[in-house]
This record gives C-alpha cells, structure tokens and sequence, in this order.
C-alpha cells in the first residue's frame, strides 16, 4: 500500500518500475472488488498480501541501498513516512468522524472514536482483534476495519529498519537474518491458524513473514543481481537458440516470462479458490505471496509486466492505490449503514466510482504536495501534530460513549428507550425465574411462578426457547382477565426438542422433564403454547435431520388431554432493527418495514407436522409481514420498536404478536373433543 516514487531525501531510491505500480493496481482493485461484491471475487481480500510483499521489497530495497552508500538514517526514515502515509490517512479519518456525526449512534460512534484513535496510532489490528473477525457480520459496519494493514506495516517497519541497522553494524548477514525471522513468522503462522485464526488474521507476528519475502527479494535483487542475470541468460541461450531460425537467438527471456506467468497464475488461483472459509492466513497466504514475488522477480522485461502491468491506466490506479484503499471501505461501510442492509449493486457500483474518484483528488491535491512540495521538518511535526490531535479527538470520543447528545434527537432515543434496555425486555421475558439461563438448569425454575401440577382451572403453559419466552408480554396481556392461570417454561437457547438429540445436557434435561413429566399432569381444557428458533435448527441440523427431530418431539407431545398450539418462527430480520430503524424514525415516524430471514421451508415442515399430530398452528409472520412475500416485516409500528433484537421480540412486538393470534385462534374455549385425535391421523 506504499509508494516510494517522486520522494527527495537523503535515502537511496530504486529505480521506478512502473509495473510494481501495476501490481499495485491489481491489489487495491482485488481487495476493493472484493468488499463491493464479494461474491464475484471471492478471494479478493489477498490483495492485502500483495500489498505485504510489495511493500516489504520496495522498503528493503531502499533500506539495503542506503546502508551500502553509508546514508541510511532511522530518523530520515520515520519522517518519510510520515509524509507518505499521514496526508490521505488525517483527511479519511476527519471525513469518516464527520459521516459518523450524522449518521452513527452512540454506541457506533464511541466504536469509531476508538477505530480513529487506533488508527492515528498503528494499532487497528490489535483493537480489531479485540472485538471480532474480518470476515464477521458485524465487521461490515466497522468503517475504518481496513486500517488493520497499516498497522502491521507499521509495526514492521518500526521492529525491521532497527534490526537491519543492527546487523549491519555487527557485519551479520542481512539475508540470514531475514530468512530466520521469515521461517519463525511463517510457523507461527501455521500453528496461530488452527489455534485462533482471528488473532493470525491480526498479529503482527504471524504476518511479518509476508513483507520479509518481499525484503529477500529485495536482497537477492541488490546484491546477487548480476549472478542472476548471468544464470537467466544461460538458461535462455540455451533454450531460446532451439526456437532461433537466424544466426542470433531471439530477445526474449524465457525465465522471466516463466516467473511472471507463474505469478500471475498463482494470484488467479488465489482470487477463485482461497475464500473467508478456508483458515486464512495460514498455508493458504503462501499463494499470493509467492504469486506477488514471482511477478515482481520477473522484471520490468517480461511480457505480461512489460505490456499490461505497465500499461498506462494500471499504473494511473498503482499511483493512487494507497489513497483507494483508504477511501473504498468507509465509502462502502457508510452506504451499507444508512441503507440498513446490503445495497443494492448500482449503488455499490456508485460507492466504488466515489471512492476512485476521492482517491484521485486526495492523491493530486493532498499527498503529492506534502510529499514533494517544501516545508521540510515543519511539515513533517505539523502532520504529526494532527494525526495526535484527531487520536485524541477519537479517544475522548470514544471514553464519552460516543456523544450521545449529538446523534439524535432526544424523541428517538425516548422511543427505543424502552426496547434498548437489555436488563428491562430480559425482565419481560422472566430470565432467571420462568426462563432459565445459561447457568442454570430446570430445578432453577421457580415453581411456584412457572409450571405447578394441581392448579384449579386451566392453565396456559408456554414452552420452548428464548423465541417462546418472548410471547409472554402478549400471553400475559391478553389472557390477563381470562380463565387461564398463565404459566411458563422457557430455557435460553434450550429448543422444545433437545431431549431428542442430546447435544446439550442442560436443555435436554430441561426438555425432557417438560415433554415425559409436565406434559401428561395437564388436563383437558388446558393450552400449551410451542415457540422456537425453528429457522436456527433447520439451518444448522439440515431439513430432514430437522422434520425427524420435530416429528419425535410432537409424537411424544401428542395423544394427551392438553390442547397444543405451535408456534412458527418468529421473523429473523437480516439487519440490526434498533439501528436500523433509529436512523430512519430520526427523519421519518411512518411505519418501517426490513427485510427477514427465508424461513418458509422450516414453517412448512411446522405446518404439515401440526396437522398430522392434531396440533394447532400459528405463523407470527401474518402479523407482522406484508402478505405477499412474508420477507418484509413490520419492525416499527409508527410509535414503539416492536423487535427487541434481530430475532427477539419487544414487549410491544409480543402484544401485537399475541393480537393477531387471538383474532385467529379461540382458545378460550375448552374444544378436545371437536378435535381429531392424533392417533387417528398417525
């Protein structure tokens, strides 16, 4: 992500290629490509290893030069880099504080204070490695993720120019001391994959190994030059004096279009077969590497270099590469958040043009004047100065929650009061007493409040996971004045079959007592209400594994006294409600639908199972979402947040839920014996 062309200082240069500035072109617009439309190119994301391999050669070489002409000096160096990569990185970070103002919340914004305050200070990677993965759901709202390079970068070339001045000092072998580092960071690649890939995908120490590739190049480059020209040209004589019809062999390296080929056909295959899923780094970011040092090891000479690579409009992208890739991710990242979801392809095409085009005024307009106009140490303690300055606005920021005063007006924050309240909607749902936690099992269940035998009239018994205990806002409302004692037993995460397949000893204890013990003590007359993430279970068992485990569950249910309504998965919105939908109701108190989860397959088996086995059942879907499509659910009636979660109701959300049920099914009445038995449909 680094450029080193056009710099005056003391420091030895290379000798501009402008095929590096190419490959630099196809790594900023893989990783860009990537984040816009992952699906097209799966492993974009290893253009970031390129950028490694690049940056670690085009560093090194100037480094080694430098140390051979006896003008290297460490704090040149530094000041260089500040130079280089303060400009573009102070005029993201004060755009994305400025988007954040206007359209994060205070939680998010706290976050980004914290990404902006990592960022001024190299860090990213080690506060993302405190939060979640690079590929996680919640990474895609995380405008500033991407500085997580820079960081390592950083890093190195804090730990690497030091090293090599000590080396050179005590007259050690700077390719052995390179190769020695490069095998220890490779294995601690390999065994920090299988142990915790986030913390590989993050640490310094497991990705150094990259950039160090690209510095023994950049030795074998310095100083074993000649010898490797001479070995090129034999190996090319002899060869290419085969294909001569003349008295001369043709111009025309062979090794080095051997070497550019081989680079280019090990990033393909990276770009088609490396993905989120494989454990990456690992073995796996060895492609890319290896692809990005063959290619650079070719030469400036070798036809794919020499003719696409250097072509004018890659190289254009090469130079404003390091700007591109700060801006791409922020522009994407703002666009997906106002828009609550995924946007569409035109406007991610949009956001890709917006960032081109920020990358070329930053680039013309903010980092070539700093880096070649004068100004000299002023320039460079003045770009330091800001760069603290928005750290610290970013870390008082972050240490004042965000800025609550500032995101909304305090109307919203009143309407999503009641549902952003962890403590007072869990209250709702009875955790602790009628719906067990974590910790506890089903002798944790206050008995007296929960499911008591014996109990004079009829009893409504809800049963089932947090998706059941979520109803008992809307159970308790409208069943308050009738003849039903309302009782419940609810278990987080504990589905109303876990006794069937035994993964959990806890739910399947819980489960069992309830389907074998409580079941059969219910009498005529009584209501058993089923609620589950069933749309979890069919995902994660599979469907026929799912409609089995189901079917044992509503055999065993089936043939009592007790009348058995099943309820259907509750809506899964794709995207965070509460966020969501605060930024919509800050412009607009309408209603708002979003998008949820395809569950319909799951229901389906819900549905065909009940009518087998006598039960009655009910979709919450024909409360919520529009009739059409069932996809797109009321999450904001105009007043409250009726979803306390993405797949949790609030307590308005229960209510309305429990409406729309009692409007279709009457169980008030005591009707057993109208009802076809199960066993007469078994």
């Amino acid at each position: 992500m680094d450029s080193h062309r056009s710099m005056t200082s003391n420091l030895s240069h290379p000798k501009y290629r402008p095929d590096i500035d190419g490959l630099r072109a196809v790594a900023v617009l893989s990783v860009v490509i990537f984040h816009a439309f992952p699906k097209f190119l799966q492993g974009g994301f290893i253009g970031v290893d390129v950028f490694f391999v690049i940056s670690g050669f085009l560093i090194s070489t100037i480094i080694f030069k430098s140390l051979d002409l006896g003008v290297f000096s460490a704090q040149e160096f530094y000041k260089r880099r500040i130079k280089r990569i303060f400009p573009a990185l102070l005029v993201v970070l004060v755009t994305s504080y400025v988007v954040g103002w206007y359209v994060l919340l205070s939680d998010e914004y706290a976050q980004l204070g914290s990404h902006i305050a990592s960022g001024a200070g190299f860090v990213s990677n080690f506060t993302l490695l405190s939060e979640s993965g690079y590929f996680d759901n919640s990474a895609e709202t995380k405008p500033l993720l991407h500085l997580w390079s820079l960081g390592i970068e950083e890093q190195f070339y804090i730990v690497w120019p030091l090293l090599l001045i000590a080396a050179w000092k005590k007259k050690f072998n700077l390719l052995v001391l390179a190769a020695l580092f490069t095998i220890l960071s490779f294995y601690l690649n390999l065994v920090g994959v299988d142990k915790d890939a986030t913390a590989a995908f993050y640490s310094p120490h497991t990705r150094f190994w990259e950039l160090l590739c690209g510095s023994m190049l950049a030795w074998v480059s310095q100083y074993k030059s000649a010898t490797l020209h001479e070995i090129k040209s034999r190996i090319d004589s002899r060869f290419l004096s085969m294909l001569s019809t003349g008295k001369e062999a043709p111009s025309f390296s062979l090794v080095s279009n051997l070497q550019s080929v081989l680079g280019v056909a090990l990033l393909i295959l990276g770009f088609m077969f490396i993905s989120k899923d494989v454990g990456f780094p690992g073995s796996w970011a060895a492609i890319p590497v290896v692809g990005a040092v063959m290619l650079i090891a070719a030469g400036p000479g070798a036809w794919f270099n020499r003719t696409i690579l250097s072509s004018k409009l890659l190289v254009w992208v090469g130079l404003i590469s390091f700007p591109l890739y700060l801006w791409h991710w922020p522009v994407l990242t703002f666009a997906r958040i106002v828009n609550g979801d995924v946007p569409d392809v035109g406007t991610r095409i949009a956001a890709v043009i917006l960032s081109i085009a920020f990358a070329s005024l930053t680039y013309r307009f903010v980092e070539r004047p700093v880096r070649t106009g004068g100004g000299g140490n002023c320039k460079v303690y003045a770009l330091a100065a800001l760069m603290a300055s928005v750290g610290g606005v970013g870390f008082l920021t972050y240490k004042n929650d965000g800025l609550a005063f500032r995101a909304f007006p305090q109307e919203v924050a009143q309407r999503l009061g009641t549902v952003t309240d962890y403590k007072q909607t869990l209250t709702i749902y009875g955790l602790g007493k009628c719906f067990i936690d974590y910790e506890q099992g089903a002798d944790d269940l206050v008995k007296e409040q929960c499911v008591t035998p014996n109990v004079e009239g009829r009893r409504l018994v809800v049963y089932g996971d947090s998706e059941a205990a979520h109803l008992m806002s809307g159970v308790r409302k409208i069943y308050a004045d009738s003849e039903f004692t309302v009782q419940q037993w609810t278990g987080t995460s504990c589905r109303p079959f876990a006794y069937v397949d035994n993964a959990d000893s806890r739910c399947a204890e819980f489960s069992d007592r309830f389907v074998k013990s409580v079941m059969p003590e219910l009498k005529s007359g009584d209501v058993v209400i089923v609620g589950a993430n069933w749309f979890g279970s069919h995902y994660s068992l599979g469907g026929a594994v799912f409609e089995s485990t189901v079917e044992q569950l509503f055999k065993d249910m089936s043939g009592g006294p007790a009348r058995v309504v099943i309820f259907g998965n509750t809506p899964d919105i794709t995207v965070d409600p509460i966020k969501t939908i605060a930024r919509k109701i800050s412009y607009s108190h309408e209603k708002q639908y979003l998008p949820a989860q395809d569950y319909q397959q799951s229901n389906l088996i819900l549905e065909k199972l009940s009518e087998k086995y006598g039960f009655e059942y009910f979709n919450p879907s024909s409360t919520l979402c529009l009739e059409e499509s069932l996809l797109e659910c009321l999450v904001y009636d105009g007043k409250h947040m009726l979803f306390f979660d993405g797949g949790h109701l609030s307590g308005f959300g229960s209510d309305l839920v429990l409406e729309g049920f009692s409007r279709r099914i009457d169980i008030m009445k005591n009707d057993l014996a109208e009802r076809s038995t199960a066993a007469s449909l078994r």
